[in-house]
């Protein structure tokens, strides 16, 4: 469902899927390759765009929106390790990157968890009664 111009079923579905592209990558089951540069830019994603394209006086809490834009670049960020592990040749390290335990899976669930709080925000917002 899109809520102020952002898919949020989809990107939440977009980064959760991330960490099965990775281990594709990684483990040489997949035929994408990755750019660890371009993995690396958060606001390279549908949702990166949609967070640098917000107005400075969007209806989001501040500490809301501040924590979303750190954890998604957090989230770029190792994706992007987990990459550069892959292309030294650091295959088991990489795939111990993307433990369950690991801070790349920590850093999906939050930007996950932030998302569903932001839809939850937003669209109790939209519904609630013009006064």
């Amino acid at each position: 469902m899109a809520v102020d111009g952002l898919d949020f079923y989809e990107a939440i579905g977009v980064h959760q899927r991330w960490k099965n592209r990775l281990k594709a990558a990684v483990t040489g089951q997949s035929g994408e390759h990755l750019d660890a540069d371009t993995v690396a830019r958060a606001d390279a994603c549908a949702l990166g765009v949609w967070l640098g394209q917000l107005p400075p006086h969007a209806a989001i809490p501040a500490d809301l929106l501040d924590a979303l834009r750190a954890e998604h670049a957090e989230f770029h960020h190792l994706a992007a390790q987990v990459i550069r592990l892959a292309d030294a040749g650091q295959t088991e390290q990489a795939l111990q990157a993307l433990r369950t335990d690991a801070p790349y899976s920590r850093a999906s669930h939050r930007v996950t968890k932030l998302l569903s709080r932001l839809y939850l925000e937003l669209t109790a917002r939209q519904n609630a009664p013009s006064r």
